[in-house]
């Protein structure tokens, strides 16, 4: 199974709240087969612009990060979860990359040319 990072941000709460609402996120991700392996809070910031979702302006929210693995046909439900939550203001899946994907720094060591 790929991994994913799902980034959201979500309307300004309080911790206890803010474990609530990640708890059915979760369990959506575990119930269709997926594996949750992180779930970060970021914080509480100011948002860049007002954002509008669910008929409300919203210009602060939590930034919060979960790293998963899952099927990619199992995206398109995710996402649709997220849009249909009310505490989520925006959300970004992104595939990352496995380990054989990874580049590693090469070092290219160039002898200088021959001058006449």
């Amino acid at each position: 199974m790929p991994s994913y990072e799902l980034t959201l941000i979500l309307r300004s709460m309080p911790t206890r709240e803010l474990a609530k609402t990640m708890l059915p996120l979760v369990r959506h991700i575990q119930g269709s087969g997926g594996v949750v392996r992180d779930v970060q809070s970021l914080g509480n910031a100011p948002l860049h612009h007002s954002m509008k979702a669910h008929h409300t302006i919203y210009r602060e929210g939590i930034h919060t990060m979960m790293k998963f693995d899952t099927h990619a046909t199992k995206l398109g439900d995710l996402q649709t979860f997220c849009k249909q939550m009310q505490p989520v203001i925006r959300q970004h899946v992104v595939r990352l990359p496995t380990p054989l994907q990874q580049t590693k720094d090469v070092r290219c060591r160039f002898k200088p040319a021959k001058t006449r």
